[in-house]
């Protein structure tokens, strides 16, 4: 009767805590639910018009949006829902885009939802809580495999109150992945470390194929978790007196037809479009992700200092075209090919791996610090002494079983370690459980060691019954753990730094020998800040564009300083419109600290668009703190790029000692230092552009001048901001202010192409060809000396002579 009524609680008990996980993920999800604003995240909602479709009786198909006002609607998040009813029968199908084909599951999961409670984005909300619940159960399987229910619990709402899980929750793209991943773990976990039988061990191989397949129509990143799990299989415990290859072997097939039938759909498509994870790969090269692992400190170059998807396209085109990354007669003569594109991307990251190796296994191993102390802290910041957590349990289990300590160990190393390919809080935080579980794993043992309940039955070797040689034994078995262990991670590490060294020491000769060349500038105040402005073209020789980069011009400015040993607060400042994207960001490079004066030389390339109508950008300049500008000695660019190796943001010192050869890991037994990634607020002119823009269509002029006079004033010489007052005043009625306007830019730029290209469209747009002329011939007689004025005046007369001679035939 006892043993039947422990069975009935052990049940009941697993029903309650999942009603209360329920419960919880409900009063917590729908809280930060609250001013939800949809759920693509850093893809549009476009995302999730197949499924759409799919309620509409269409299949899994595409159209276009905008042939449908409603859905346009719909899809902006301006109403809440949609009926399938607007859908004409005759509708246009356009092809899939491929991340509609990628993330295939996920929009059957949200076409079944929308099926079961109607179109609309409340019920999506309700999905989301769904996914919720089951990656915290997942939490609370992993738990139970080394604590009791009780501290599995805590941990399970300790990870749905973790601020990174709260951030992430609204973003369905990247919050779906965690059920998926953490079951991936919960397996992993059971194959590894419980005492399998045949048949089980095969059915665990079977499931961890079958949601690898499954995941990876809702996260690519899927595919990371194959080698782990085969890994996995080859080491787990079965229940055999010999190793078992033939069962391994079987679970192994499982797992990879399981894998490959679960998500076949999806491979189709990743077949034909290929994976992109070069490019993401690239984009994790970012000083954004170091600065968001905060544990790497910066070294006297940067690899990639902007988080931006054309950014990272122009780096590895440029290093194929230069001749780095392929042979230049092979990059001529395939740029046309878009396939080419993916292995253009993947060479490139092959040559940032062999150039940087000891800072990408830095990465790797401050990834997982990062995740042990918390990828962002609670309130009681007990997750800040998470590496002493792990650590002391590791000690534990190594002083019984070695081998499942260093088995632990390289699951935990995997799991988290994979993260630093782009590190960000929305790609880590179905982590977040991970200082808590050890801490959990610790109270449960000590709570049984001093409850007497189980003594210390869990760490007992059974080789000795002598307590003295028991402890020696211990003693002696974690100390050689110990040692091996450290030796195991340090040694790959300074092999990886000698490494680095010789590439790095390569890579810096190529740029202190490189030749320069003057550049005029001129020294502004933007946005409070010392601003060095170019005002001349910085192109630099020996790299023609192609395909991808034809309408892109690039070139390596430099930066000379009497003191680089000092705070400098660098920013790139770029200026532009269009789906481009803003290449500007801060500078984060350094040398080795000393009180000594150190002179120097900041090597950065840059990148513009050759064409500026509407899609345009430009680099406007170089922000830097108070203390760098009276440091600051001239600029200058590198006049031939086949005399620099692969292109970086590089300080280069006088005194060669000086120089950082490799980022440095911080280890944190008291916890990390939060540091942001340095975004300036004042650099991002978008919402008073916006909001100058919005002005002029209603009318509001005076609002409209008083906003933009103010902005061109915190940034002369801008182009956007000359422009917007130039119309503010022109439909205000003062046109010869608007010319004024447009000369002085031209006078204080008067070599900058974008400032004549965007006053031409301007002008065009204000008023056709007859307003071209008119235009430049009134900035003419402001800037009568300035030569391409007077070109644009003749190229526009002669577009009015065109014109009239069309007319007249006609």
């Amino acid at each position: 009767m006892k043993m039947h009524a422990a069975i009935k609680w052990h049940h009941a008990r697993k029903v309650l805590f999942a009603l209360l996980i329920a419960i919880t993920v409900w009063w917590v999800g729908m809280s930060q639910l609250k001013d939800w604003q949809g759920p693509a995240g850093s893809l549009t909602n476009d995302l999730f018009i197949p499924a759409i479709m799919m309620n509409a009786g269409h299949g899994f198909v595409n159209i276009a949006p905008a042939t449908i006002p409603e859905l346009r609607s719909f899809l902006d998040f301006q109403t809440s829902t949609f009926d399938t009813a607007l859908i004409p029968g005759d509708v246009e199908i356009v092809p899939l885009h491929p991340y509609q084909e990628f993330h295939r599951y996920l929009i059957y999961s949200v076409a079944a939802a929308w099926k079961i409670k109607g179109i609309s984005w409340d019920t999506i909300k309700v999905l989301i809580l769904i996914y919720f619940f089951f990656a915290c159960l997942a939490v609370y399987g992993i738990c139970r495999l080394a604590m009791n229910p009780l501290f599995s619990l805590l941990v399970v709402i300790s990870f749905i109150y973790a601020p990174s899980v709260s951030q992430t929750l609204p973003i369905l793209r990247d919050f779906a992945k965690a059920p998926f991943i953490l079951a991936v773990m919960l397996l992993s976990g059971t194959i590894a470390f419980k005492i399998l039988s045949r048949r089980y061990f095969l059915l665990y191989s079977l499931l961890t194929g079958v949601i690898l397949g499954i995941g990876m129509g809702i996260r690519r990143d899927m595919i990371v978790f194959l080698p782990i799990s085969i890994l996995v299989l080859l080491l787990g415990s079965i229940k055999s007196k010999r190793y078992d290859l033939l069962t391994r072997f079987l679970a192994v097939t499982l797992l990879i037809i399981s894998f490959v039938l679960a998500g076949w759909p999806v491979h189709k498509s990743f077949m034909r479009e290929g994976l992109l994870a070069s490019h993401d790969t690239i984009m994790g090269f970012s000083s954004f992700s170091d600065r968001e692992l905060g544990l790497l400190g910066p070294a006297s170059y940067e690899k990639h200092y902007l988080l931006n998807d054309m950014y990272s396209t122009i780096r590895s085109h440029y290093a194929a075209g230069a001749g780095i990354t392929f042979p230049k007669s092979i990059y001529q003569k395939r740029a046309a090919d878009p396939t080419f594109d993916f292995e253009v991307k993947q060479a490139y990251v092959q040559k940032i791996i062999m150039t940087f190796p000891a800072d990408m296994l830095a990465r790797s191993y401050a990834a997982v610090l990062s995740i042990i102390v918390g990828i962002t802290q609670t309130p009681f910041g007990i997750e800040k002494y998470g590496l002493w957590f792990v650590s002391i349990a590791l000690v534990l289990i190594a002083s019984r079983n070695p081998f499942r300590a260093w088995l632990l160990l390289a699951l935990l190393c995997y799991f988290c370690g994979y993260t630093s390919i782009q590190f960000t809080l929305r790609h880590a935080f179905h982590t977040s459980f991970v200082p808590f579980f050890f801490l959990g794993f610790l109270l449960h043992h000590m709570c049984y060691y001093l409850g007497e309940k189980a003594g210390f039955k869990y760490f007992a070797i059974k080789t000795s019954n002598k307590k003295e040689k028991l402890n020696w034994i211990i003693c002696r078995r974690t100390t050689i753990w110990l040692l091996l262990t450290i030796i195991i991670f340090y040694t790959p590490l300074l092999a990886a730094q000698h490494l680095q060294h010789k590439k790095i020491e390569e890579l810096r000769r190529s740029y202190e020998t490189a030749d320069i060349t003057p550049v005029n500038y001129k020294i502004l105040q933007w946005d409070g800040k010392p601003f060095v402005a170019p005002t001349e073209s910085i192109r630099i020789k020996s790299f023609e564009g192609k395909c991808l980069l034809e309408d892109f011009e690039m070139g390596i400015l430099v930066a000379a300083f009497d003191n680089i040993n000092m705070t400098m607060e660098l920013h790139a400042i770029y200026e532009g419109q269009g789906g481009i994207g803003d290449f500007g960001g801060p500078l984060t490079v350094s040398v080795l600290k000393n009180e000594q004066t150190c002179p120097g030389k900041l090597y950065f390339p840059i990148y513009e668009k050759t064409t500026y109508r509407t899609d345009w950008t430009r680099f406007a300049g170089l922000s830097m703190s108070e203390e760098a500008i009276s440091s600051f000695q001239g600029l200058y660019r590198v006049k031939d790029r086949n005399h620099v190796g692969l292109l970086a943001n590089i300080l280069l010192p006088d005194d060669k000692k000086e120089f950082c050869y490799n980022q440095y890991l911080s280890i944190p037994w008291n916890g990390k230092v939060q540091y942001p990634y340095a975004f300036n607020k004042n650099f991002f002119p978008v919402v008073q552009r916006m909001k100058i823009q919005h002005y002029l269509k209603e009318e509001n002029f005076s609002k409209a001048l008083e906003l933009a006079a103010k902005m061109l004033k915190q940034r002369p010489g801008s182009i956007i901001f000359t422009l917007l007052l130039a119309e503010a005043q022109e439909r205000s009625g003062a046109m010869e202010e608007s010319y004024k306007t447009c000369a002085n830019l031209l006078m204080l730029f008067p070599n900058i192409p974008a400032s004549y290209e965007q006053l031409d469209l301007y002008f065009d747009k204000q008023g056709g060809v007859q307003r071209r002329v008119a235009g430049w011939s009134s900035i003419l007689t402001h800037t009568p000396t300035l030569i391409p004025v007077k070109e644009h005046l003749e190229a526009a007369t002669l577009d009015i002579i065109t014109e009239n001679n069309a007319t007249i035939k006609k």
